[in-house]
């Protein structure tokens, strides 16, 4: 009688440790599917990326960001930002990018980079004049990195896509294209009257020499890597 008693006992506690530990692996295995599909349906949240898909919805807003003061001159140079929110496959997205600049004086109206905010701005860089110490350099000219076109053709502007190097003198004036088909930028430098700039494209990497006065190109150069074919 007693060994019947003992082995029901061991058979119930036997079925309540099977059951808790079903239990415990079902809990597991809901909280590995809820994770799971929060990575597929949660809101996604990308940077410097302008949806140009028009075949869906896109709620977008503008904003201005923050103002950088342009070095030795009367001028403000603030970001114009876009915040874009779309659906795609199972999930929605949410992008950030600068999309335009303005140009701010005290007494001056504000002039802007473009007169639309079509394109993706992916960088703004101040150049200085010919004193180096950065306490008191003043910018002489202004340079913009902007993708104007969804070159790879997945309807959107990115990083990726080809870009355009534009100047502008430090109050938003004279702008002008001195670069095509740019990949990256690796220099920027003013030496005298000339900026050199060193970038890489679909080509390999070059430099060109730009007159500071008009922008217009001097001289070009591609650049060969050691060993490699000419």
């Amino acid at each position: 009688m007693r060994k019947a008693q003992v082995f029901r006992f061991i058979w119930r506690a036997n079925a309540v440790i099977i059951f808790a530990t079903g239990l415990c692996a079902l809990t597991l295995i809901g909280v590995l599917a809820a994770t799971e599909l929060r990575g597929v349906f949660h809101e996604r949240h990308v940077a410097d990326v302008v949806n140009t898909d028009a075949s869906g919805r896109v709620d977008q807003t503008m904003s201005l960001g923050g103002a950088t003061r342009i070095s030795g001159q009367p001028w403000l140079l603030v970001r114009l930002g876009s915040d874009q929110n779309y659906e795609q496959g199972s999930f929605s997205k949410s992008a950030e990018a600068t999309r335009n600049y303005a140009f701010i004086a005290p007494s001056e109206s504000t002039r802007w980079l473009f007169d639309h905010n079509r394109f993706l701005v992916l960088d703004a860089t101040q150049i200085p004049g010919r004193s180096y110490d950065e306490n008191d350099a003043p910018t002489v000219l202004v340079s913009f990195l902007v993708i104007e076109k969804d070159s790879d053709n997945n309807g959107r502007l990115t990083g990726r896509d080809e870009a355009v190097l534009v100047f502008t003198r430090p109050d938003g004036t004279g702008r002008k294209t001195v670069l095509e088909g740019v990949h990256s930028i690796l220099s920027e430098q003013l030496m005298g009257e000339e900026i050199l700039v060193v970038y890489g494209s679909a080509a390999g990497y070059e430099s060109v020499v730009l007159s500071l006065k008009d922008f217009s190109p001097l001289r070009r150069e591609k650049i060969i890597l050691p060993g490699s074919a000419t």
